[in-house]
């Protein structure tokens, strides 16, 4: 029981802080229906998180904040470069000196080849 609502009941605002989490990295980059499957992702992959993990690793968490933030965060930036375009935010389609390029930097469910995605996947990696 936490500030007197049973665990339960708390367990039911997991679902849409998640969905939050899950979302903020990838707002301004992703399109609509794009934003429709990462909020799927947001439903089930923090979840999992909050339950199986928990009990599979043994960590204590009562407030689930590790399986909603820092597997829902990693998630966002993960599905932000898999889903990321720049036909959305066409700034990904500028270079450091601002010349356009061709859209080079769109998400790997876009292009083939050196993708966002990598970028993304580094960053995860790196913090």
């Amino acid at each position: 029981m936490a500030c007197g609502i049973p665990t339960q009941k708390l367990r039911r605002l997991i679902s849409p802080v998640a969905g939050l989490v899950v979302i903020t990295p990838a707002c301004g980059y992703v399109a609509a229906t794009d934003s429709v499957l990462i909020g799927v992702a947001a439903g089930i992959v923090p979840f999992f998180a909050c339950t199986k993990l928990k009990s599979w690793v043994g960590y204590d968490d009562a407030l689930d904040t590790f399986g909603i933030h820092a597997v829902g965060g990693t998630l966002g930036a993960f599905l932000t470069g898999l889903f990321a375009t720049a036909a959305v935010n066409p700034n990904l389609s500028l270079t450091v000196g601002g010349s356009l390029k061709p859209a080079t930097q769109n998400g790997l469910a876009r292009i083939v080849g050196h993708t966002l995605w990598i970028e993304q996947l580094k960053a995860i990696v790196i913090t």
